[in-house]
């Protein structure tokens, strides 16, 4: 289990791309795109990668660049 910033990604060895977000697990990339709306309603469940970004609040107007996390899973 990692837990960068508020994004909490548990680990496993799958893709998950639902369009704003794009999970890699293993060396983890987690790309947070161009977000134009309340990413407060995305969650998502997929086998045993759990992306949950209810707790992410963006300012749309402000937030108009890519987020990257880099972190190894342990």
């Amino acid at each position: 289990m990692a837990d960068v910033g508020m994004v909490k990604v548990d680990m496993g060895m799958v893709k998950v791309d639902v369009g704003v977000v794009t999970v890699d697990v293993g060396m983890v990339r987690v790309d947070v795109r161009v977000v134009k709306a309340d990413v407060g309603v995305i969650k998502v469940d997929v086998g045993v990668v759990k992306v949950d970004v209810g707790v992410v609040k963006v300012d749309v107007g402000v937030v108009k660049a890519d987020i990257h996390f880099y972190f190894v899973v342990m």
